[in-house]
């Protein structure tokens, strides 16, 4: 039986990955709103910017930066498996342990 389920490690590896690619479609959507504005300000378009399609992107790269920043890191998973394995029942477990250990210790010198 497994102490900690190793597929909260594997999530754990592939937070960093969703993370980055989230940031970088967030960013492309971004840029795409950006440039579309411009050719419209410079009046390389005549049609208005602020269309339907401009709208969908725009909130799909607001999705995906609220993804970016809801996804937590490697580390801040591991501190999340760390901090849930950390009971008062282990801790009495590590008293324990550590206690015997000193008893032992202190017979041995004897």
């Amino acid at each position: 039986m497994f102490i900690v389920n190793p597929w909260i490690f594997y999530f754990a590896e592939i937070c960093e990955g969703l993370k980055n690619v989230a940031i970088g479609l967030a960013i492309v959507a971004f840029l795409y709103v950006l440039c579309v504005y411009l050719f419209y300000v410079c009046g390389e378009t005549k049609t208005f910017w602020w269309n339907k399609k401009t709208k969908i992107i725009t909130i799909i790269g607001v999705i995906f930066m609220v993804f970016a920043v809801a996804i937590p890191s490697q580390e801040t998973c591991y501190k999340m498996i760390i901090s849930s394995q950390v009971t008062a029942e282990n801790l009495d477990k590590v008293e324990d342990t550590i206690e015997r250990i000193a008893d032992y210790v202190a017979d041995k010198d004897e």
